[in-house]
């Protein structure tokens, strides 16, 4: 167990608006660049919440990121309503009408224009893109509100679920919005506990086979950007195991950015990791970072 604190998100990745550069937290809705992954306040890029809402249901609405100047159509977008106290100081002072190139961003205003876009042949043979979201909790009862607020705003097909801290008591609708099968393995209300939920558009059934009642497991010192053992850390042959696994079932480890503090706590492993076209890492619920795959 590693508890983070009851009402912050203070070991989490600090996400800067590329406006403002204050923190884009889960107190306000925000839109992040699929290009060079910057996050942007909505108020930032003056988009109102009609517009805001149309971006994330159509696909064929453009905004420009001031980052990189590319267009974005993606529906990958969050609203951000859960309080964190990160703190990211202020780059700058410099006069917005300094002449030194590439000291400031510039305030940047924008309203969603829509932009054609080709339509590309569809191939009934190639499967839909499936949305994954891996989440660590830490008591989901008292987070209905902004787990149904990412579910609206990412739309993932399955969601990982960690530290739920449920029990037999707690049903799925106290807590988890329509449209979703839910598969969970409880411990009690105090910790533990996970779940996956899966879109009900897809066939499923549980795997009694599968529900064990292992612990988590934490491996801090692998640094998965270099795939290297950091130095000094504990338990090195626990780590090597790990990598020996992995390597003798022919699968890999797709996270390489750290997810609480410096670590990278939270894994996906795959044995195909060709099939995956992005993972990327997002404010999370608790003082862990949630990533989505796809």
């Amino acid at each position: 167990m590693n508890p983070g604190p009851e009402c912050s998100n203070t070991s989490g990745t600090v996400y800067p608006c590329g406006t403002c550069d204050q923190p884009v937290t889960w107190q306000e809705r925000g839109i992040v660049c699929d290009t060079c992954n910057q996050w942007y306040h909505v108020s930032c890029q003056s988009m109102q919440t009609k517009s805001y809402l149309e971006h994330v249901n159509d696909s064929a609405i453009a905004w420009d990121c001031i980052m990189c100047n590319c267009p974005n159509y993606s529906t990958f977008c969050c609203s951000l309503v859960f309080i964190t106290s990160n703190q990211f100081r202020i780059l700058s002072n410099i006069s917005i009408n300094s002449p030194t190139p590439g000291v400031i961003k510039p305030r940047h205003t924008s309203t969603p224009e829509r932009k054609p876009k080709k339509k590309k042949d569809q191939d009934d043979s190639n499967p839909k893109t499936i949305r994954v979201l891996n989440v660590n909790f830490q008591s989901i009862r008292n987070k209905q509100d902004e787990l149904i607020n990412l579910i609206e705003s990412t739309k993932p097909d399955i969601i990982f679920g960690t530290k739920t801290w449920l029990d037999a008591s707690i049903i799925d609708t106290q807590y988890f919005p329509d449209g979703y099968n839910i598969y969970r393995n409880d411990r009690n209300l105090s910790g533990g506990g996970v779940l996956i939920a899966v879109n009900d558009a897809y066939i499923t059934s549980s795997v009694p086979e599968l529900q064990t009642d292992s612990g988590d497991f934490d491996l801090p010192g692998w640094d998965w950007s270099s795939k290297e053992i950091k130095l000094h850390t504990q338990c090195v042959a626990n780590h090597e195991k790990f990598a020996d696994i992995l390597d003798d079932n022919g699968m890999a480890q797709l996270v390489n950015k750290p997810t609480r503090g410096p670590n990278s706590l939270d894994l996906v492993v795959a044995n195909h990791p060709d099939s995956f076209m992005r993972v990327e890492t997002l404010p999370g619920l608790s003082d862990h970072d949630m990533f989505s795959q796809e």
